[in-house]
């Protein structure tokens, strides 16, 4: 902030803070539907599933999922991961086993 005479501070209360570091946190942030799940750009068919994340960058492309129940599906259209919640911050771990193994172009 520049110098100035003409400043002042105001109380802003309890903003509340959620570092979304993780899939697993968007749980804390996104309103579920019934089913528990979240549903984020996907066109989605979900038989017998529950409290589950599913992800897409392509909303024209079909995701179907048959008896999954917590687990978190993320599409960026030249890759899929799928793993259990919970599981997600692991991501680090396989964004290293990628640049290891010479296959960046999916990061």
């Amino acid at each position: 902030m520049e110098k100035s005479d003409r400043c002042a501070v105001l109380p802003a209360g309890n903003l509340g803070w959620n570092d979304v570091g993780s899939w697993d946190s968007l749980f804390e942030v996104i309103q579920a539907d019934a089913n528990g799940n979240i549903l984020l750009h996907a066109r989605h068919v979900g038989l017998n599933t529950k409290n589950s994340l599913i992800y897409s960058t392509d909303p024209s492309r079909l995701i179907v999922t048959i008896g999954m129940q917590n687990v978190i599906i993320v599409d960026t259209g030249d890759a899929v991961l799928i793993c259990p919640r919970g599981e997600s911050q692991k991501v680090k771990e396989l964004v290293t086993y990628l640049k290891e193994h010479q296959l960046t172009p999916f990061l």
